[in-house]
């Protein structure tokens, strides 16, 4: 018979490898599942780890809204509004340092306005635009303990201007022509806009376009043009507009129907106000039927209150332009007047013509 192996080993004796494998295999192949299970998980973790990393560096971990206009006025104040939050929470940054900056095109940059946000992570600055005409960037940068961002929106530029137009009469009859006196300054600091484009448009009764010019404002920033209206023109109210960059003005002058002055009279360089006792200038001129100059016809100046009564007056004759310059003393005033000028020309043969305007004594 065949010895029993348990009872023929020694006491002590270890085991044999086959002995071992046949007795603890079960538990090492469970510990290598958990080591896989393990290695599994850590890898799962890396990449979402390595995922959110990526994608906030891709997202940032704050976001600069920017609100406001996309177009600006030079010499004007304007304003924007940036809110900083949290990309995560979108809770607001509060602190926050923000710069705002404006570029343009073959122009240094140039900083608009600086601050730090408030508890709402909100900041409003105001400032002055500056000088110049067409596109531009505006660029906001804002730096927080959770990171440095910026955001940037194209702009344009836009000149405003304040535009006084005026007509050298009140009212014209078909047939004459109509000059216009156009001032322009900036309306940002109300300096003359010298060199600034003028464009003029005419428009009969019912806002039929029949004309247009264009002038360019001298140093002082005034330009002039005129409008010849025809001798078979309806009668009626017409509309002068001037326009330059975004801003624009119209003027409505009655032109009156039936029969033509003998010849036209004007009144030009009119100073419109003077104080009491200073001179209201100007000069007034006589063509004939032929658009030469009336040399040598009478002519009288003078000026009417309110009712009627003449309060100072001058007379002469035409010069070889076909012109009087005078200069007529303004009456006292104690507040704000409005008197009518008058000037009337006869020619050799008798024939009287008028032109009226208004002036103004301002105490």
């Amino acid at each position: 018979m065949n010895a029993d192996p348990e009872q023929d080993r020694p006491t002590g004796a270890e085991s044999t490898p086959r002995e071992r494998g046949a007795t603890g295999g079960g538990n090492s192949s469970g510990r290598g599942r958990s080591r896989l299970l393990l290695l599994a998980a850590a890898a799962i973790i890396l990449a979402v780890a390595l995922y959110n990393a990526l994608l906030g560096r891709s997202l940032g971990t704050q976001e600069v809204h920017l609100f406001g206009q996309d177009r600006w006025t030079p010499g004007l104040p304007a304003s924007i509004r940036v809110v900083l939050l949290r990309h995560t929470d979108q809770r607001p940054i509060a602190d926050a340092s923000v710069r705002v900056l404006l570029s343009r095109p073959r122009a240094e940059i140039v900083e608009l306005a600086t601050g730090r946000t408030d508890a709402a992570g909100t900041i409003e600055p105001v400032f002055t635009v500056p000088e110049g005409e067409g596109p531009a960037r505006l660029l906001v940068i804002a730096e927080s303990p959770w990171g440095r961002d910026f955001v940037d929106r194209p702009i344009r530029l836009t000149p405003a201007y304040r535009i006084l137009l005026r007509s050298d009469r009140p009212a014209y009859r078909t047939g004459q022509r109509v000059r216009l006196h156009v001032g322009v300054s900036h309306a940002g600091t109300g300096d003359p806009a010298s060199d600034c484009t003028v464009s003029l448009r005419a428009f009969a009764p019912g806002g039929i376009p029949f004309a247009t010019r264009s002038a360019r404002a001298n140093e002082r920033g005034g330009a002039e043009a005129e409008f010849e209206i025809a001798p078979g023109a309806p009668a009626g109210t017409y509309r002068f507009k001037a326009a330059a960059g975004a801003s624009a003005v119209e003027l409505a002058v009655p032109v009156l129907a039936g029969p033509q002055p003998a010849f036209p009279v004007w009144l030009g360089e009119l100073s419109r106000y003077a104080m009491p006792g200073g001179l209201i200038r100007g000069y007034v001129a006589a063509e004939d039927g032929l658009g030469g100059y009336l040399r040598g016809a009478s002519a009288r100046v003078w000026l009417e209150n309110a009712g009627g009564r003449t309060v100072s007056w001058t007379s002469g004759h035409l010069d070889l332009q076909g012109r009087l310059t005078f200069g007529l003393p303004a009456p006292p005033a104690d507040e704000l007047t409005v008197l009518r000028l008058y000037a009337e020309v006869t020619d050799s043969r008798l024939r009287t013509a008028r032109a009226m305007d208004a002036v103004a004594i301002t105490p």
